[in-house]
C-alpha cells in the first residue's frame, strides 16, 4: 500500500518536473520506505525491488541526530507521537516514549547503514542552524552549477 501510495507522489508530483527540468527536492524519498519497512522485518532487497520505479537521486542529505534529541524535539514540537511513528504496533514498549525511542534506533540504524551504501551526504543536524544550512549550500551549489541538467535533491 505505501509503495502504490508513493507511486502515485512519484506519478504526479514528481516525475512531472523533472521531465520538464526542474530540479526536484522530495523529503524522504523512497528511502523513508527502505527504512521503515526494514525495522519493521521485511526483506530490504524485496522493498527496493517494490520501488525500483524510481531513480536514484543525484544527492541525498541525510540530517543525522541522536534518537534521544528527535524525541525531545518531537516533546518540544507539541506533535503527538503517532501510534506507528513510535512503532506501538511491534510491542516494543507500552509506554510511547520508550517505545518510540526503541523504534527510532531501529529506523537510525537503517538510515546509517544507508548513508554508507548509498552514498548520502551526512550531517550532523545535532548542530546550530547555521551550521546545517551552511553544509546544505555546500552539497547543493554544484548540483546548481550544472542546472538546468536535470537532478533530484532528497533528504532523509
Amino acid at each position: 500500500m505505501h509503495a502504490t501510495d508513493f507511486a502515485d507522489r512519484f506519478d504526479r508530483h514528481i516525475l512531472p518536473p523533472l521531465r520538464a527540468g526542474y530540479i526536484v527536492v522530495a523529503d524522504r524519498y523512497v528511502y523513508t520506505a527502505f527504512v521503515r519497512d526494514a525495522a519493521r522485518g521485511c526483506d530490504p532487497a524485496w522493498v527496493r525491488n517494490a520501488y525500483s520505479f524510481a531513480p536514484v537521486p543525484d544527492r541525498t542529505f541525510y540530517f543525522q541526530v541522536p534518537v534521544s534529541t528527535s524525541l525531545k524535539r518531537k516533546i518540544a514540537s507539541r506533535q503527538k507521537i503517532s501510534y506507528y511513528e513510535a512503532g506501538m504496533d511491534l510491542g516494543l514498549s507500552d509506554d510511547v516514549h520508550a517505545s518510540y525511542e526503541r523504534f527510532q534506533a531501529r529506523l537510525k540504524r537503517e538510515y546509517d547503514h544507508l548513508a554508507t551504501t548509498d552514498a548520502f551526504v551526512v550531517i550532523d543536524a545535532d548542530r546550530p542552524v547555521e551550521t546545517v544550512l551552511s553544509q546544505v549550500r555546500k552539497g547543493v551549489r554544484p548540483l546548481l552549477a550544472n542546472f538546468p541538467k536535470t537532478a533530484t535533491l532528497t533528504h532523509a
